[in-house]
């Protein structure tokens, strides 16, 4: 049973590598969502939070599943083509980010405003408060959370393989057609899943304590 797993596993180390690189191409597009998407919610401008929370809330009810089939079927209709690759980082992407700018815009509010406030009193332009003292320490915060989207991001890219993207979940699933050891294999692909998802969870660790030891020396040196 285990000589026969062996023969599949580079096909396995494939679609693990493909889960990685999906996870860390739709974790960067739900980056690129959630900070400026958080950063309009805490905005004193009522239109602009009215707009951000829109797309938070569309985005984040519908079903990451319909967002895949909606970027791999029904964009082409309106001219643009998406690789299933493509369709599954940006479907994926928007669906964490939209739950990501709620994370960003709570790290924010967490910030004392007295901090932005002795900005704005030094001369600083609000934008520019944001960006050098209350983003530093916001990212400390939000951290935690964002390594959890990470995480669940990580076990969503198993959708992919509804539209042909061949990930662990994919390659798996044919192995078991020709093998048929599925206990064995679905045994092995969740040790993967669980490797894979502690080591996501490790670095944004070491990020958190990098960045926190920065914050502490630069706040220090203040």
């Amino acid at each position: 049973m285990w000589s026969d797993l062996e023969a599949y596993a580079p096909d396995l180390a494939r679609g693990a590598w493909m889960t990685v690189v999906l996870a860390l191409s739709g974790g960067a597009v739900a980056l690129a969502t959630a900070l400026p998407l958080g950063i309009c919610l805490t905005s004193r401008h009522r239109l602009l939070r009215w707009a951000a929370r829109c797309w938070v809330e569309l985005f984040r009810g519908v079903s990451a599943l319909v967002l895949l089939f909606f970027c791999f079927y029904v964009l082409p209709l309106f001219g643009v083509s998406l690789t299933a690759f493509q369709a599954a980082t940006l479907g994926l992407g928007i669906n964490i980010g939209a739950y990501g700018a709620d994370v960003v815009r709570g790290a924010i509010e967490s910030v004392p405003k007295g901090q932005s406030e002795a900005a704005v009193a030094l001369g600083m332009r609000p934008s520019l408060a944001v960006r050098r003292i209350i983003l530093p320490q916001a990212v400390v915060m939000m951290l935690p959370s964002l390594a959890t989207l990470q995480v669940i991001l990580l076990k969503a890219t198993a959708l992919a393989s509804l539209i042909a993207v061949t990930e662990l979940t994919a390659a798996a699933n044919r192995i078991a057609l020709v093998d048929g050891h599925r206990d064995t294999l679905y045994l092995s692909i969740l040790v993967i899943y669980f490797v894979i998802s502690y080591g996501f969870s490790g670095m944004f660790r070491f990020t958190e304590k990098r960045l926190a030891r920065h914050l502490h020396v630069y706040k220090a040196s203040a």
